[in-house]
């Protein structure tokens, strides 16, 4: 079929006379005075979750007000219940792995944990994400790197195509370096500059084409990034992901490991090496997740933070990570990987100083839920204070356990009957919704 750009990128290939166009929202944006936007019957957006700021809702507003059908498209619909109508969950993760499927999308990924970033004292900014500034100051350190690569020669000895994500553009450039020292060929990719034999190179699209070309023939092992290659990309030959950052959001991270779980001849499962306890905070890459629906009408924030919610109530389990091998499992007391039997998780954990302490048990603790013969009468008692302060659910539970010293059951009445609703304003929230 025939196509035009609209994207400052490609300038040899516009065409204005052709009926499909493939647009991108920051050029259309910004000719829409000059040249105004283009009508259009149909609009299908590619990466839904990441067009809704101003200038996409900018753009979608003119095609809505023509009347234009808009169709978006996503792993991860979060978010999304204020810029579409419905949302159409069209598969899960198992069935995308369906062996009996001449050629299934998906392949199975293979978990390790690793010695991993102390994650324990830093705050996360709105969208779910860890503060780069403070991994900078309170977690960073050089000692970092011997981790990685230990478990990356261990897991990967014949060096296959592999994808690292590291918390900042420096520390990409920086693991290029030290890969290239122990005589692994890497590089670096962001939106500005590509990175690698020691020297800048503009990111221009044909200069990111060769780094994948050569990837994929063997001649870069490593291709390192922050978030560019985050999503956008199509690299099926990638057998091997380092997450060598610590991922607050739940979008971040399923958008991540996406990358590499795409099936390809080559390969019949991926390896995820996980150093910033990404696998008990998200779950695993391989799970069928559920709660699409009421994600979509979620912040970024409060989905990243139901997961951990589900744990501390018992609702979901931890995965364990083996001692022996770092493999996590969903459950047993035998690990899948080496055989090993044992009861406990043990994951180590990285210290400023570089050294390590042994963290043994969940990661997330389950809360320890009581009731005294006035539960309910004091939690009632909060409800309505906290409604005149105009206090979240969260925030009231907070006060609650902070005033009573224990947890109360979350089926008391005037508490929410859907678990969205506990991140919400007490007063937003009718109490026809609540218990």
């Amino acid at each position: 079929m025939d196509y035009g750009v609209i994207a400052s990128q490609f300038p040899d290939k516009q065409s204005n006379l052709t009926k499909i166009q493939l647009c991108s929202i920051d050029t259309v944006y910004a000719r829409r005075e000059k040249s105004g936007i283009p009508k259009a019957d149909l609009v299908i957006v590619d990466e839904a979750h990441q067009q809704k700021e101003t200038k996409a809702r900018t753009v979608f507003k003119t095609h809505d007000n023509r009347g234009c059908c808009r169709i978006g498209f996503t792993a991860t619909p979060v978010d999304l219940g204020n810029l579409y109508d419905k949302l159409f969950i069209s598969c899960l993760n198992s069935e995308l792995r369906d062996k009996r499927l001449e050629f299934p999308a998906h392949v199975p990924a293979h978990v390790f944990g690793g010695a991993e970033i102390d994650t324990r004292n830093l705050s996360q900014i709105k969208t779910g994400e860890f503060s780069l500034a403070e991994i900078r100051k309170r977690v960073w350190t050089p000692s970092i790197f011997g981790h990685v690569f230990k478990s990356y020669s261990r897991l990967n000895p014949h060096k296959k195509p592999t994808i690292l994500f590291a918390p900042g553009i420096e520390e990409s450039k920086w693991f290029v370096d030290e890969f290239e020292k122990k005589g692994v060929r890497a590089a670096h990719i962001d939106g500005e500059d590509c990175y690698f034999d020691g020297k800048d190179h503009r990111s221009k699209p044909q200069v990111r084409e060769e780094i994948i070309s050569k990837l994929k023939r063997g001649e870069i092992h490593v291709i390192c990034n922050r978030y560019v290659l985050r999503e956008g990309i199509d690299i099926p030959e990638l057998a091997h992901l380092i997450l060598a950052c610590a991922m607050g959001s739940i979008v971040s991270y399923i958008q991540t490991v996406g990358r590499v779980m795409r099936n390809h001849s080559s390969i019949d499962r991926v390896i995820v090496q996980d150093h910033g306890g990404n696998w008990w905070r998200h779950g695993s890459p391989n799970a069928d997740r559920t709660e699409w629906e009421d994600m979509f009408n979620m912040s970024n924030s409060v989905a990243s933070s139901i997961r951990k919610h589900k744990v501390q109530r018992g609702e979901e389990k931890c995965a364990i990570q083996c001692p022996m091998c770092d493999a996590i499992r969903a459950f047993g007391s035998f690990c899948h990987n080496c055989g090993y039997k044992h009861e406990k998780s043990k994951r180590a954990v990285i210290m400023k100083n570089g050294s390590l302490i042994e963290m043994t048990g969940d990661p997330i603790p389950k809360i320890k839920v009581a009731e005294a013969y006035d539960t309910e009468k004091r939690w009632i008692e909060c409800y309505y204070r906290c409604r005149r302060s105009n206090m979240t659910f969260k925030q009231a539970l907070g006060l609650f356990v902070n005033e009573n010293k224990y947890y109360p059951p979350e089926d008391l009445r005037m508490m929410p009957l859907k678990t969205i609703d506990w991140w919400a304003k007490i007063k937003d929230v009718d109490q026809n919704q609540l218990r």
